[in-house]
């Protein structure tokens, strides 16, 4: 439990008008938050955001960790180029990797319903908030606001969703240093932009 966190969040929903939900996103599975609370990380309890006249509730999305995207980019890469011509439709799906990209633009638009139809405060997070989080958050704002649809709205974009967010790059894109922290998050993102950009 974070006391700093609780109170951020009551000061966010002091400047909403009364009665606005606040909704917190957890990038995780509800499974993946309970395994983290048995390693001592834990996830957010609802009731300690909720004010007298703003209610929280948390949501889970399901997305997985950089190591299950690592194994699906492996196995996508494996069929890119093993040339199999006949089934390779059913193999790329077999990868999970579309699978994936579905569930964060799934989280990404319920994210911006809430905000945009439903004028909810909301809050995401993941495990460490520099992976799923910064995918959530910049798609959400891509998707929302056309000035980040530019070149020079993605540089900002990119700047502080995922840099000043801290996102491991060096780990991520595979420094030796780090062999067991790299996994595609970024290039997946793209690829969610290109999803988003492209429709």
């Amino acid at each position: 439990r974070s006391s700093h966190d609780e109170e951020l969040m009551r000061c966010a929903l002091q400047t909403a008008p009364p009665d606005t939900e606040c909704v917190i996103f957890d990038a995780r599975s509800f499974i993946a938050a309970g395994g983290n609370r048995f390693k001592g990380k834990g996830t957010e309890n609802p009731q300690n955001y909720s004010t007298s006249s703003n209610l929280c509730r948390l949501v889970y999305l399901d997305i997985p960790n950089i190591h299950v995207v690592r194994e699906s980019m492996d196995k996508l890469c494996d069929v890119c180029l093993s040339g199999e011509n006949d089934k390779w439709l059913s193999l790329v799906e077999s990868t999970g990797w579309l699978n994936y990209i579905s569930l964060i633009l799934k989280g990404s638009s319920l994210v911006t319903r809430y905000m945009d139809q439903r004028h909810c405060c909301t809050l995401i997070h993941c495990s460490d908030g520099w992976d799923r989080t910064s995918q959530l958050c910049a798609l959400a704002q891509l998707m929302m606001d056309p000035f980040y649809r530019t070149i020079n709205g993605f540089i900002i974009l990119i700047e502080k969703d995922w840099i000043s967010f801290g996102h491991k790059f060096q780990h991520r894109l595979g420094h030796p240093a780090h062999p067991n922290e790299r996994s595609p998050i970024f290039f997946q993102f793209l690829d969610c932009v290109y999803q988003v950009c492209g429709s």
